[in-house]
């Protein structure tokens, strides 16, 4: 972005630079295993950054901090953006049990999903306080990897927010294609949560403009990686005799997709600087930036696959990737369908047309 930071955001960057250093000097020759400790190490230094009880309202710095960090792994921009979350969840349930959890997530002890999107999800309450859920979730990110499932459920007085042990209370997750900290689609049965790990949750915008913001944030930011690494591979892979930069079609192309990312970053600032400052319109551009920044990274990344695949060694490798996490990302959060619904609704209500 081309305006002069603040000493806030700047310090958020000069934080996460040495991180991107890191990931990036694994990604070459790194084992699976290796390269998970390194996104967890990751995320607990910048989780040691946040202040003790942050607030819902975005930060600006943490927003700019974000897109930088998914422009090297949108996967491990992704799980900070949960963890984030998972911490201000916990910290709005007034009890020491949460309070704990929510130290926990803080310090990266615990590697967080959080199943928040549309499920037919039943919580049966039982006479002790405990409960047992069923459920399905899809395409949930960090569910692969994580430790805790934080998830929000409709219970018997109102929806509720539980804790579950993913890996030592059955619950199933089956891989999906996507790759953000293995995104993967989990099934609850019968599963058993404890009094302790449940409950009564007031349903908060502020929790959906903040996971969708997110969203936009770690989207634009794998915009920007998608285009920089064609450009790498443009200007050595060849069709035919020439570089693929050599032709004139895709130097514009280069150009359309640069004008499409700078204004996904000037969009998601916007966005966060609403916010922050309580704007009336606040809501109405959070749930807009979604929207256009879900359509945007699709596009984005399907035209990069299509020019890379133009040269050999080019339909594979990240520019497939790439493809899939545009998808989970779009699909994650308020859908861009939905987006415009709500948009459509609230201005035909404020100018009652």
């Amino acid at each position: 972005m081309n305006y002069e930071r603040n000493e806030h955001e700047q310090a958020w960057l000069d934080a996460v630079k040495p991180l991107k250093g890191q990931l990036e000097t694994l990604k070459a020759d790194s084992s699976s295993e290796e390269w998970g400790q390194a996104a967890l190490s990751c995320i607990r230094a910048l989780q040691a950054r946040d202040p003790k009880t942050p607030d819902w309202r975005p930060d600006l710095g943490v927003v700019v901090a974000l897109m930088d960090l998914s422009t090297v792994s949108a996967s491990v921009g992704m799980a900070w953006l949960v963890q984030r979350l998972a911490v201000q969840l916990a910290q709005t349930l007034e009890t020491s049990e949460w309070a704990e959890a929510a130290e926990s997530f803080k310090a990266g002890e615990n590697l967080v999903a959080l199943a928040i999107g549309p499920t037919d999800a039943t919580l049966t309450i039982q006479a002790d306080g405990s409960a047992r859920l069923t459920g399905v979730w899809e395409c949930v990110p960090n569910a692969a990897a994580a430790e805790r499932l934080l998830a929000i459920v409709q219970g018997d007085e109102g929806p509720e927010l539980v804790s579950i042990d993913a890996k030592a209370v059955g619950v199933a997750l089956s891989q999906t294609a996507s790759s953000l900290m293995g995104s993967a689609d989990i099934r609850a049965e019968d599963v058993a949560i404890a009094a302790d790990c449940r409950a009564a949750f007031k349903a908060s915008s502020d929790l959906r403009r903040a996971w969708n913001l997110g969203l936009a944030a770690v989207a634009t930011g794998l915009m920007r990686h998608a285009m920089a690494v064609l450009q790498g591979f443009s200007a050595v892979a060849k069709e035919g005799a020439k570089p693929l930069a050599a032709d004139q079609n895709v130097r514009y192309t280069l150009a359309e997709l640069l004008t499409r990312v700078q204004t996904a970053e000037l969009f998601v600032a916007r966005a966060a600087w609403l916010g922050r400052e309580g704007d009336f319109e606040a809501e109405t551009v959070g749930m807009a930036v979604k929207a256009f920044v879900s359509d945007e990274v699709q596009t984005v990344t399907t035209i990069v696959h299509q020019i890379a695949g133009r040269a050999a060694g080019g339909r594979g490798g990240f520019f497939t990737q790439a493809l899939s996490e545009a998808a989970t990302l779009a699909v994650s959060g308020t859908t861009a369908d939905k987006a415009r619904s709500a948009i459509a609704d609230d201005l035909l209500a404020r100018y009652e047309v």
